[in-house]
């Protein structure tokens, strides 16, 4: 997703709020504010011709959908045809641009919250309670939900680093979970789902701390320089590290 299409998402989301339309998402019914194209290209300062192509992407990915409105009886008996409305979808809603405790309903920050705690999951991370706080945080500060896993997987990696020790055979069993957490996150990346510039921040500071190197304890202080970061246990991994060098050798 490229600005372009971030600025469009952020639109298309916040809709005519009096013109509200109950549609399908997710198995039920939701009523959300729509867009019709002249309010679109008026908030875009662009042409119709100019929207189709990021309008066309935004609606592959899953992002937006659209519906027609019938034209009122006189409006039928004028010759007039009904509009065309758009809207975002769940996933567009909790992804679109600066999000923040007062402008996201209750039912927008739960929706933000969970979707990060189920990111933290395919990250191989487990949330504790303090984490689930974290993440709010996060999404009240305007990082999108799968920034704020990222964000939470990156911490409790420097954290788990650390308690490792010099421990070798174990500080070399976090470098394929580091490498596996990078693909997710850069195929996330892909989609526009974490800005660039984060996720980028982001997996060089993964590889930083995993790799064993005169610079990794420096690494891991950086990361852990945020006292919220470092305040609590955020996450525990799911991944059993000690299957990766044995039992035996994880005490020796």
């Amino acid at each position: 997703m490229n600005e372009l299409e971030r600025k469009l998402l952020a639109v298309i989301a916040k809709g005519h709020p009096e013109r509200m339309m109950t549609v399908a998402m997710n198995g039920k019914m939701v009523r959300t504010p729509t867009a019709k194209w002249n309010e679109i290209q008026v908030a875009m300062n662009m042409t119709v011709e100019q929207l189709h192509d990021p309008i066309a992407h935004l609606v592959v990915e899953g992002y937006i959908d659209s519906g027609r409105e019938k034209a009122s009886g006189l409006g039928r008996l004028l010759g007039k045809e009904g509009d065309t409305l758009f809207w975002a979808t769940e996933e567009g809603r909790v992804i679109s641009v600066g999000p923040t405790a007062t402008t996201m309903s209750e039912q927008e920050k739960s929706e933000a919250l969970d979707l990060a705690v189920q990111v933290c999951k395919q990250l191989g991370y487990e949330t504790t309670q303090y984490g689930v706080g974290v993440c709010l945080l996060s999404i009240y500060s305007g990082y999108t939900p799968f920034e704020a896993a990222s964000q939470i997987a990156l911490g409790t990696l420097a954290r788990d680093v650390r308690e490792a020790g010099t421990n070798m055979l174990k500080l070399m069993a976090f470098l394929p979970h580091a490498r596996a957490m990078i693909d997710v996150i850069h195929e996330y990346a892909d989609r526009g789902l974490l800005r660039n510039s984060l996720s980028e921040n982001d997996i060089n500071a993964m590889m930083r701390v995993v790799t064993v190197a005169p610079e990794q304890n420096a690494w891991i202080d950086r990361v852990l320089s945020d006292p919220i970061i470092a305040q609590e246990r955020m996450a525990m991994s799911m991944v059993d590290y000690s299957k990766m060098f044995g039992e035996d050798e994880a005490e020796a």
